[in-house]
């Protein structure tokens, strides 16, 4: 039992640690991109990134669950493998389809965003098979403990992408190379991650409706954190010139930082959580730690950004993206209240109360309507974010209390 525990630690630390390199290596791909490219062509990268990123967001629902599924045995240990191949096979063709579509609409979407060439939405539509089926193989290596493997996807996911991505920038290949880049990373972050084929004695319907019950919750938690992420920078894509949407992209890219340096306290707290669950132990205890944690950092980013904004931005993009740096300060607030109130909503998932996806996808589609409605100017995208992100937290904070009070 001592012995796999300590393999179960030491791997969260391997997957913590290619997780958070992952994060690490999208800014330095960013910041690189952004100083050699003018902030037009910026604004088609990042809408790249972050047409990657909300599937990122799914894939790592798909990983959860893949991963719950095969650690807590539901399935026969000899054929998870199997399974986990016939839900990856599933998530790819869902991607086929989407992409297929998406590239049918090309001419149509260009013109919505705006876009200086076709190679940033080409990109997505193609990687996001590649990725949705990442996210189940991840979830196998998690959950059977295979997590040096699965340090490597991530890794490797990260090097190629800095490699192949940044470096065709500094090259001068501009957006496609950029956006080349990222597609290849994602190809081969799906090669080293799929489960190889086995029995199909666990393909049978009863356990294939176990893995969809499961993943249900995880994905509308993640769902909704990907829409309050990147929905901005998709709106400001569709209505400000290119030069402002990269921009705010930039400002975007540095004030999402908080939530993804907090990220990892979230993801540690998410097992002690689910174990203090399951034996009656002091579950709110933990979960105000973690949201208190994460406040505080997001307090210090938050002093620090209203601090010193042109001086951060002119560090880490370069001057020609200072004209909306004195929205890196609110930015940081939205987006901290935010990490806070993620932290509670996954903890609360953690703890058995699979309602907490379905308010994190309520939060999702407050802020894409009302971006959607409200888009004058950056400034009033990033305080009407701001003022949601203030009141989600508020509704998350109470929701507890409301419902014992509803209770009978």
């Amino acid at each position: 039992m001592t012995t796999t525990v300590t393999r179960r630690s030491r791997g969260s630390i391997w997957f913590l640690a290619g997780s958070v390199a992952v994060h690490a290596g999208n800014y330095a791909f960013n910041v690189v991109v952004a100083h050699r490219l003018a902030p037009a062509e910026y604004s088609d990268v990042a809408l790249a990134v972050s047409g990657l990123l909300l599937a990122g967001f799914v894939t790592v629902g798909l990983q959860i669950a893949t991963a719950r599924l095969v650690a807590t045995g539901d399935v026969d240990p000899s054929h998870a493998a199997s399974l986990a191949r016939w839900f990856s096979r599933v998530g790819f063709r869902a991607g086929v389809v989407v992409g297929v579509i998406g590239i049918a609409l090309l001419p149509v979407l260009n013109r919505a965003f705006d876009t200086g060439s076709s190679a940033p939405l080409l990109g997505v539509m193609v990687a996001l098979p590649f990725a949705l089926a990442t996210g189940v193989g991840r979830g196998w290596l998690q959950g059977s403990d295979r997590f040096g493997r699965l340090a490597v996807s991530f890794q490797a996911e990260m090097v190629v992408r800095l490699g192949l991505g940044a470096g065709a920038v500094l090259l001068g290949h501009g957006v496609a190379g950029a956006v080349g880049g990222l597609v290849a990373s994602v190809m081969v972050a799906a090669a080293i991650s799929l489960p190889p084929a086995g029995s199909t004695a666990a393909l049978d319907p009863v356990r294939r409706r176990t893995l969809v019950m499961t993943v249900g919750p995880s994905l509308m938690l993640l769902a909704g954190e990907a829409l309050i992420n990147h929905v901005d920078t998709i709106v400001a894509k569709a209505v400000f010139d290119p030069a402002t949407a990269g921009q705010f992209a930039a400002i975007a890219l540095l004030g999402r930082s908080v939530f993804f340096v907090t990220w990892p306290v979230s993801m540690l707290a998410f097992p002690a959580v689910a174990s203090a669950a399951a034996v009656g132990g002091p579950v709110d205890r933990i979960t105000r730690l973690a949201a208190g944690i994460v406040a505080a950092i997001g307090v210090a980013a938050v002093a620090v950004g209203f601090a010193a904004p042109d001086l951060i931005v002119g560090l880490a993009l370069g001057g020609e993206y200072v004209g909306l740096s004195h929205l890196l300060g609110p930015y940081l607030a939205a987006t901290g209240l935010f990490a806070v109130t993620s932290t509670l909503l996954s903890l609360r998932l953690a703890g058995g109360d699979e309602r907490a996806g379905a308010v994190a996808v309520g939060g999702g589609v407050a802020v894409t309507l009302a971006l959607g409605v409200f888009h004058p100017s950056p400034e009033a995208v990033v305080w009407l974010q701001v003022g949601i992100m203030a009141a989600f937290l508020c509704v998350v904070c109470a929701w507890p209390r409301l419902r014992r009070g509803a209770t009978p």
